[in-house]
């Protein structure tokens, strides 16, 4: 019987533990590691956001021709307005933009 008056066996917690020791060649000797700099991080952001904002082009380029040169939303327009002062200051940019907005662009030139 146990303490309770039970003569019901319950299970030994004690079995689920381990009893022996982890030998010294098993033990985690790794230094803990670095935390990032915070404007490491930061830059890391800019760069993600940048690339979504350049990459969201795209599928927007109608939108934005209809804002910049037709009677289309101007708010679209001044969103890219930025990017499109980039392209004109770093050239390889430019290329990369104009020719992500080619994939996106339908020609009819090329279905004739």
């Amino acid at each position: 019987m146990n303490d309770t008056g039970n003569s019901i066996s319950q299970p030994a917690a004690e079995a689920s533990r381990p009893t022996a020791r982890q030998p010294a060649d098993t033990v985690d000797t790794t230094p803990p590691r670095k935390e990032t700099p915070a404007w490491v991080r930061f830059l890391q952001r800019v760069g993600i956001y940048f690339a979504i904002y350049v990459f969201s082009l795209g599928p927007m380029y109608w939108q934005w021709w209809e804002g910049k040169y037709m009677n289309g939303s101007r708010l679209v327009a001044a969103f890219y307005e930025p990017l499109l002062l980039l392209c004109g200051w770093i050239p390889p940019l430019g290329w990369f933009v104009n020719s992500y907005v080619h994939v996106w662009v339908f020609d009819l030139r090329w279905a004739i």
